[in-house]
């Protein structure tokens, strides 16, 4: 299963990659980043659940990067980005880095308990 989810997350940013190597035309090398942070994507609020927006000045229909940060749902955080908003910024992209709620190491549930919370929100169709 976990060489699954591997190939799977491989698989969907190979598109990202040929993207990224072909820069947007009019988005000039290094351009300004307007950062917004800690905007809260759910309700209620978790201190977690947030984002950040990297953006070119005066950004405009882009298409958006969303980067989700790496740690096996017990590690990591959305601000652990380095040089990455930059880089897709000067490619013409928006970057959007996502934080989501951890599991503890105590929640004998597991992931199987927290995604099927998500699934009542928001059903699955085959």
């Amino acid at each position: 299963m976990k060489q699954f989810v591997t190939l799977l997350a491989v698989l969907s940013l190979a598109p990202l990659t040929s993207a990224l190597a072909q820069s947007q035309p009019g988005v000039p090398a290094s351009v300004k980043l307007n950062v917004r942070r800690d905007i809260p994507y759910a309700e209620p609020a978790d201190p977690r659940q947030k984002v950040d927006i990297y953006a070119p000045e005066g950004a405009k229909n882009l298409p958006v990067v969303f980067w989700i940060h790496g740690g096996g749902w017990q590690t990591g955080d959305r601000t652990n980005v380095q040089v990455k908003p930059q880089a897709f910024v000067d490619k013409g992209f928006v970057f959007v880095s996502t934080g989501y709620r951890l599991l503890s190491p105590s929640d004998e549930r597991g992931h199987g308990h927290h995604l099927s919370r998500h699934r009542q929100v928001c059903p699955l169709r085959a």
